[in-house]
């Protein structure tokens, strides 16, 4: 059974509070709310392949992100669950330990990325990104495999 953190419903918990401020109030507000939420996700995503020098394209494309967050969210935790119940018996390993697959709002500066989240194999899945159904399936299971060759 794939494991996930699943950040989305704080992102949006931010962005409904966020939607009328300028952008320089949204960029503090994405600090001290949606990454204050998950400080060990921000910490270990920037640590990877992430970079806070992103927050100001996301929080000025905010209601743009919102929207592909509505398409991308049901397709990526669908193809998390199919991909990474498959692993273990393609790879011939073991099914536990498996990585933990974080859904979130990176900053524009990677679509996903794998890397350790406390004491995890983690597969950052960046939602921000979304495009179609069918290159999401494919990312997500690019991703799938690298965090499954880490364990």
């Amino acid at each position: 059974m794939a494991r996930m953190l699943d950040t989305l419903a704080d992102f949006e918990t931010f962005a409904r509070k966020a939607a009328l401020a300028t952008p320089f109030l949204r960029e503090e507000m994405w600090k001290d709310r949606y990454e204050k939420a998950h400080p060990d996700v921000f910490k270990a995503f920037y640590a990877t392949h992430g970079s806070p020098t992103g927050r100001a394209a996301i929080v000025r494309e905010l209601s743009r992100v919102r929207t592909r967050l509505e398409e991308a969210a049901p397709v990526v935790r669908d193809a998390v669950k199919d991909v990474d119940d498959r692993m273990p018996q393609l790879l011939g390993v073991p099914a536990d330990p498996s990585p933990l697959h974080v859904l979130m709002v990176g900053t524009f500066t990677t679509n996903a990325a794998v890397g350790r989240l406390n004491d995890d194999i983690a597969a950052f899945h960046c939602l921000e990104w979304f495009q179609t159904a069918d290159g999401e399936r494919v990312l997500v299971a690019h991703e799938t495999t690298h965090a499954w060759h880490e364990l």
